[in-house]
């Protein structure tokens, strides 16, 4: 089940940003779908996700084009399915208190990374982040872009190559965080 608020504007006046409140209740929720529907509002909107339990994303490339929240309750997941990727344009996303994993598959070599940022802000605090892969590993790939990653556990695992942040001309600010690479 899913509940979007009517957009409203939020800022100053000057601001034409609007922003919708996503309640999640389900523990599996198409990620696609609330995306694809609150696109339909506008394409600078800024929204926040609740999420309580399981966040799932699907199998393959979803984009995110409006500034959003992931806000998080009690022990919530955000589950990457195998061969899912997130790529942020233009648009900041944030994300805080939570686990952030990903379902391995021998017959996804995860040629992209859980999160691709191109233009983007990506900030991630107060996280556990998860991924094996069966191949090459690579969790954060960043593209003139901002990555924030402060108070977090970054962990990635690839049997060929493995990295946690690939970057190109992008600023990287990490403060108060453990990385492990295998």
């Amino acid at each position: 089940f899913v509940r979007a608020a009517t957009p409203r504007p939020c800022g100053t006046l000057r601001s034409k940003v609007y922003s919708a409140f996503v309640k999640i209740i389900s523990q599996n929720v198409d990620l696609s779908i609330i995306i694809k529907s609150i696109w339909r509002l506008s394409n600078k909107i800024k929204f926040r996700l609740n999420i309580k339990g399981k966040l799932e994303i699907p199998a393959g490339t979803h984009e995110l084009w409006a500034n959003a929240t992931f806000k998080t309750e009690e022990d919530s997941i955000v589950l990457f399915k195998a061969g899912s990727s997130l790529v942020i344009r233009n648009s900041s996303l944030d994300i805080s208190n939570c686990r952030i994993v990903n379902e391995e598959s021998p017959k996804y070599y995860n040629t992209v990374p859980l999160f691709k940022l191109e233009n983007s802000v990506l900030t991630i605090q107060n996280c556990v982040c998860a991924a094996s892969f069966s191949k090459n590993a690579n969790i954060f790939e960043c593209l003139n872009s901002v990555l924030n990653i402060s108070d977090s556990v970054i962990s990635s695992i690839g049997k060929t190559f493995a990295s946690c942040i690939s970057s190109v001309n992008s600023k990287l600010n990490i403060k108060d965080s453990n990385y492990n690479i295998k």
